[in-house]
């Protein structure tokens, strides 16, 4: 049984400090060159469109852009975080992949976190890895 209630396109004014929080946490984890500030800057100007994944066990965030890549369009999904995300992961990626089709993409690229790649992976998944993101933190001395 899905724990889901809700997966949508949410409006700007309807974020909550909740969906911000989820936002500014992954943003530090996943692209620390990026500030919360540009990307509700990109969100406010339409570049992004966030979404709301509400489940039983809490709820999520994730933004998209649609961007011109190589002669094609893409859809990006960034910054997917939050719980209750990967047991309704068919669902969340059957409907971004017919968001990205609407939108006239041939191609969905995400950036993800360790536990969601390994999902996006499997073979039903049908994501394959095309970059690695690595970290290393540096000690003063």
């Amino acid at each position: 049984m899905s724990s889901l209630t809700s997966f949508k396109q949410i409006p700007l004014d309807e974020m909550t400090k909740e969906d911000l929080g989820l936002l500014a946490k992954v943003v530090s984890l996943e692209d620390p060159g990026m500030d919360p500030d540009q990307i509700y800057s990109m969100l406010a100007s339409g570049q992004m469109v966030p979404w709301r994944v509400e489940t039983k066990k809490g709820n999520s965030i994730l933004c998209t852009e649609v961007k011109n890549k190589r002669h094609e369009k893409t859809l990006y999904v960034w910054y997917l975080c939050g719980k209750g995300i990967v047991g309704n992961g068919k669902y969340i990626l059957d409907t971004l992949e017919a968001y990205g089709k609407l939108m006239g993409c041939s191609a969905i690229e995400a950036l993800a976190m360790k536990g969601w790649a390994k999902y996006l992976t499997r073979p039903e998944g049908g994501f394959k890895v095309e970059h690695v993101f690595l970290k290393k933190e540096l000690q003063n001395g």
